[in-house]
């Protein structure tokens, strides 16, 4: 498909002097865009001249805030954003080997209902300058991420419900310190954080009824993460700097129903929202819809890295010689809401060295040296397990099934890049 876009935005504020004790800021933001599908086929190598989807988002939003500093030490901010975005959704039936494109409309969200997602996010910060060199800080806020549309997807391939997916919604609450320390050559910062979110947003691959698979956005359940972040920085001399970084973010479901989770737990049964508790599809007894307790998927529990930046001069002085190298690490990532399969943990390794002026730069770089072959996402979409076989056919489920019998179900992953080597020159104009 051929994409063409359309945006524009504006902002508009008048805030006080900065050096004043108590400040403000108020102001107005408005943002549209637009996106075009046109089809690409061998009578349109350029594209349709009608799109086959049209994409709108119009976002309106005010906002404001205070600042004050209560003492030399103490000093608090409050701000608010009042936003109200209105997202469209245009679809058309498809054509082939015309140049004209799509004429009928197979769906519109004007008409449909719910186009409008409004929200109101505050952000309150306090600060504590316990020393020069120390600072001490709390803050809460709300943020939140538009509904949208899944669209004649949805309806077309029997699942209604999910025509439009709700706004997702978090609370956020976060306490740290950012510090200095032997005469600001060592950086040692720190922040314990805990976020609340509801209505989570994310990607649900579907069995279109052509057999093919697609996939829609859907509401999976509310869930929390709690997690610390430490940041370092080492001046070991004027020529060498570490670093060192780790974040941990412990995720969990508080309640989400899903209807795959149904189909495993329950030994192939089909989910039926309207009597999640039949029975007669709960083939084994053990079917549960449940995700509570489960792991976000996609989402390291554990990330690091160690960094090392080594800068001499050389050549009299009118040139340095750089060598710099970092490692970083990632823990496992669950491919779904099932807890079930999950991509390996990673380990990458990278260095540079060369050398530099104020105007250019020459030398070698290596990425991924030491050869991870983890994977660095998947998913799990492809539902027949025999893509290709002639006269292979997945019948269609009747509707009175209390058990699915497609074919079963695969998983896919994206390569990760092997060890790479080369050369890289850049010059500041």
């Amino acid at each position: 498909a051929v994409d063409k876009y359309r945006d524009w935005s504006v902002e508009a504020k008048i805030e006080s002097p900065q050096d004043r004790r108590f400040r403000w800021t108020v102001g107005a933001y408005q943002f549209d865009w637009e996106q075009k599908q046109h089809r690409v086929d061998f009578a349109s190598l350029n594209g349709q001249d009608r799109p086959e989807k049209i994409f709108t988002i119009e976002n309106e939003a005010i906002f404001g805030s205070v600042e004050f500093d209560f003492t030399d030490k103490l000093s608090a901010s409050a701000e608010v954003r009042r936003a109200e975005e209105q997202k469209g959704q245009i679809d058309y039936t498809p054509v082939v080997n015309l140049q004209g494109g799509p004429t009928v409309v197979t769906y519109d969200s004007r008409i449909r209902g719910n186009d409008t997602w409004e929200s109101t996010t505050p952000r309150v910060t306090v600060n504590y300058k316990a020393a020069d060199d120390l600072t001490l800080y709390a803050n809460y806020a709300k943020g939140y991420k538009p509904g949208g549309f899944n669209g004649s997807i949805a309806i077309i391939n029997g699942r209604p419900q999910d025509e439009s997916f709700d706004q997702e919604e978090s609370v956020n609450y976060e306490v740290g310190m950012k510090s200095t320390w032997m005469d600001n050559r060592l950086v040692f910062n720190v922040a314990v954080f805990k976020m609340d979110v509801t209505a989570i947003q994310l990607t649900t691959p579907i069995q279109a009824s052509t057999g093919a698979v697609t996939s829609i956005s859907t509401n999976q359940g509310d869930g929390q993460v709690k997690g610390f972040e430490v940041e370092t920085k080492y001046a070991a001399t004027e020529e060498l700097t570490l670093g060192f970084n780790y974040a941990l973010a412990d995720t969990e479901f508080t309640k989400g129903c899903d209807d795959m989770q149904f189909t495993i737990t329950s030994g192939g049964g089909i989910f039926n929202p309207n009597d999640p508790n039949s029975t007669a599809r709960n083939l084994n007894g053990q079917g549960s819809c449940s995700i509570a307790g489960n792991e976000f998927p996609l989402a390291a529990k554990h990330t690091a890295s160690l960094t090392a930046d080594f800068v001499r001069p050389v050549f009299g002085g009118d040139y340095e010689f750089y060598l710099n190298s970092d490692l970083s690490y990632t823990s496992k990532k669950w491919v779904q809401v099932h807890n079930l399969a999950y991509t390996g943990a990673a380990a990458l390794l990278g260095a540079r060295f060369g050398i530099q002026t104020n105007d250019w730069k020459v030398g070698v770089y290596g990425r991924n040296l030491t050869n991870e072959d983890s994977s660095p996402g998947a998913t799990r979409w492809l539902q027949q397990n025999l893509i290709g076989v002639n006269g292979l056919t997945v019948p269609a489920t009747p509707a009175t099934s209390v058990a699915s019998y497609s074919l079963p179900r695969g998983f896919f992953g994206v390569l990760r890049r092997e060890r790479q080597i080369g050369l890289e020159f850049s010059y500041n104009f």
